[in-house]
Parts: structure tokens; sequence; C-alpha cells
């Protein structure tokens, strides 16, 4: 697997190289409080977790992050 390649697109790489072809992602975002991240406990966090489903229906990806309440803005665009 090339990993320059995965740094730019891992879907792409995923489609063109294992013929797996992303449907859909499911974002989940919740505000939540810190209990890490180099933080005061009970400051305010975003917890962000997607999964992707192929056209199957099978689970291919599963992330979860964590950031920062007072430094955090999004913008989620999903093309597939």
């Amino acid at each position: 697997m090339d990993i320059q390649a995965c740094e730019k697109s891992l879907y792409k790489v995923l489609e063109t190289q294992f013929s797996i072809k992303i449907k859909k992602t499911i974002e989940q975002l919740e505000l939540t409080v810190a209990d890490a991240l180099n933080i005061s406990k009970g400051k305010p966090c975003f917890n962000l977790e997607t999964f992707a489903y192929d056209d199957k229906n099978s689970s291919i990806e599963y992330s979860k992050t964590i950031f920062r309440g007072e430094r955090a803005h999004f913008v989620i665009e999903r093309n597939y």
C-alpha cells in the first residue's frame, strides 16, 4: 500500500487498489467534557466518531477524535 497516497485519500486507495468503494459515512458529533488532552478537567470538548461502510454495508473504517472545545471549527464535506 502506498503510504503517500493514503495520506491524500485513503478511500481512493481502497477503491483503486482493493476495489472497495465507500458508499456512506456516519459521523456523530457530541459535546463532552475533558479528561485528557492536557487541559483542565471539565473543559468543553467535541467527540467525533466516524463509521464508513462499503456498498455491501460492511464496516470499513472507524475513527474517534476529540477536539478541544475552545479551538474547534468544523467544515465537513463528503463526496463519494
